[in-house]
């Protein structure tokens, strides 16, 4: 993730572009894919979205992405929710919808709990895993011929 997200802002790579966003505004990613979210979870999603929506009628829901301009999309976030809960990065609050607004709430008015959260050490490492792997890899090859 972190590769595609340095060659989409160094240009190297070509995300989806986002014409329609606009910059000055907190863009909010979501996902809804969780089993909790199916059936009456993702009603209650929907609606505590809606509330949200209230502050600024410009919501969009739009198609499934593939992984580069979702990538794209998630480095222009303001709120994200991927699967850094344990890091403390992101916060998941179910599908109750008082719980999605209030939380939201927070961190769109309050820039010091969002400056909080979005400080946390990054639960997805440096990006350098691979590297790291490759050259172990190459020095146990080397040491065995």
């Amino acid at each position: 993730m972190l590769y595609v997200r340095d060659r989409l802002e160094q240009g190297t790579l070509r995300g989806r572009g986002w014409p329609e966003l606009d910059p000055s505004k907190k863009l909010i990613v979501v996902t809804a894919h969780r089993h909790e979210s199916f059936g009456d979870g993702f009603g209650r999603i929907c609606r505590a979205l809606a509330t949200i929506a209230d502050r600024d009628p410009h919501m969009r829901l739009i198609e499934p992405q593939s992984y580069v301009p979702f990538v794209d999309l998630m480095r222009r976030a303001y709120l994200l929710s991927p699967e850094a809960v344990t890091a403390g990065t992101v916060k998941l609050v179910g599908t109750d919808e008082g719980r999605i607004v209030g939380e939201a709430t927070v961190w769109l008015d309050n820039r010091e709990a969002y400056n909080d959260m979005s400080r946390v050490h990054n639960p997805y490492g440096d990006g350098r895993a691979s590297a790291r792997i490759s050259g172990l890899i190459d020095s146990f090859l080397s040491s065995t011929s």
